[in-house]
């Protein structure tokens, strides 16, 4: 059902509508956000608020005006424990300050596997927060230019740390917090909490792993092919 297609150009496989993209099955969700924010898997299917669609890196994207957001519920057991996990999505912002992926606990008490988000001067940022402790990476670069950015945050519990790559390019990473990680978390796309500093600009073919990927498989997914 999830193999690959062949698009009419050339006869080359693409790989947006394949679920397993990397060959293996630690992909659990595919958000293509093409006109809804259905799972690939069909097991965690998001809910919508205020989201519209307009043209994507690949086919539709959804669009964060400022209020919009995506539930994740679903996937809220796979985040209450401190898990190894990657995060690879498209996004496309000319705004500041804004939360691209969270699963931060609801009551904010700063317990959460990993939040991406842009400073309000457009730099990116992934951190991690476990009993109130955090650690985070920020970028030099600033990314809200206005242009598709692919973004993958990784969370390796078995080397500690927390690593972030901007289109294919390694940015940097971080210890993660050893405090225990406490409480049940609100995964969302598009916000962080239930609507606080909501993301403004486009995202598109969010992905979601249950293991730290690789470098070259961080290439795999920056290379993905439209079906």
């Amino acid at each position: 059902m999830f193999g690959k297609r062949l698009i009419n150009t050339g006869g080359v496989a693409c790989t947006t509508d394949t679920l397993q993209i990397l060959g293996d099955t630690s992909c659990i969700a595919t958000y293509r956000l093409n006109g809804d924010a259905t799972d690939l898997s069909g097991n965690y299917n998001g809910t919508a608020t205020s989201v519209t669609y307009v043209t994507g890196k690949f086919g539709d994207a959804g669009s964060f005006n400022g209020s919009a957001k995506i539930t994740l519920s679903g996937l809220n057991t796979f985040f209450t424990p401190k898990v190894n996990t990657s995060v690879s999505l498209w996004a496309k912002s000319s705004a500041g300050l804004g939360y691209i992926f969270s699963d931060e606990v609801f009551t904010f008490t700063n317990n959460y596997n990993l939040i991406i988000q842009y400073s309000g001067d457009g730099k990116l940022y992934l951190s991690t927060s476990y009993g109130g402790t955090a650690s985070n990476f920020g970028t030099t670069e600033t990314f809200n230019d206005n242009n598709w950015h692919h973004i993958v945050a990784i969370i390796n519990q078995s080397t500690n740390t927390g690593s972030l790559y901007v289109d294919e390019s390694f940015k940097g990473s971080y210890t993660l917090p050893a405090s225990a990680k406490v409480g049940t978390p609100y995964t969302v796309i598009g916000t962080v909490g239930n609507n606080y500093a909501p993301y403004n600009g486009s995202i598109d073919q969010v992905r979601i792993f249950n293991k730290a990927i690789s470098p070259s498989e961080v290439t795999t997914l920056y290379n993905e092919i439209a079906c």
